[in-house]
């Protein structure tokens, strides 16, 4: 492979840091996105269980857990697709930081003895010490999506998965039981006969 010129890998990498951050802020958009939808379909259902007429209680709690799970299945497949995005950004920066020779130690700055960081990167040392654990940008990507952040971004999305899981499980139980509570007993239906209890 020809050698890319300092001036391609210069605009090549400015053009990759802005598209890393233009992924970050989608990814961060569309979470606030999805929280701020369930907030609103779950204040909609406070207010018609508290305010509305009885009637709608039930549709609320059917309809409730499915908004909730299939908002929440949305949402982790728009983060998790964002967020893979920006970390695909990040290991093409760091290779052309490598081409550039910005991971190399700097040296001392116009022979300064007193320049003191001489024997580092460009690059922050935690960035280095990230990308030289991993063997491929694929294996860097597959662990950091299950850590940091969108760890616990993802959590929450099945967090409310979870709940509308329990809500359906209670309403079902809570309807059977308010059907057995209203069945009438045998006694009520067939009351005994006094007349041939007492005898003739």
């Amino acid at each position: 492979m020809e050698k890319l010129d300092t001036e391609v890998l210069l605009k090549k990498y400015e053009l990759t840091v802005q598209q890393e951050h233009n992924h970050y802020e989608s990814y961060r958009t569309h979470v606030k996105f999805y929280v701020g939808l369930l907030g609103a379909v779950l204040a909609a259902g406070v207010v018609i269980v508290t305010r509305g007429p009885e009637q709608y209680h039930i549709a609320v709690f059917a309809a409730l857990p499915v908004f909730f799970f299939l908002i929440s299945w949305y949402a982790i497949n728009a983060a998790d697709t964002g967020y893979r995005r920006w970390l695909e950004t990040v290991t093409t920066i760091s290779k052309i930081e490598h081409l550039l020779g910005f991971t190399e130690e700097i040296g001392a700055a116009d022979d300064n003895s007193a320049f003191k960081w001489s024997t580092e990167a460009l690059v922050a040392t935690r960035h280095l010490r990230d990308r030289n654990n991993y063997e491929k940008s694929e294996d860097f990507i597959q662990d950091r999506m299950r850590k940091g952040n969108h760890l616990w971004t993802v959590r929450l999305f099945r967090t409310f998965q979870v709940v509308s899981v329990i809500i359906v499980i209670i309403s079902v139980f809570s309807y059977c039981y308010a059907s057995l509570g209203s069945m009438p007993n045998n006694n009520e239906r067939h009351p005994p006969n006094k007349t041939a209890e007492g005898g003739s």
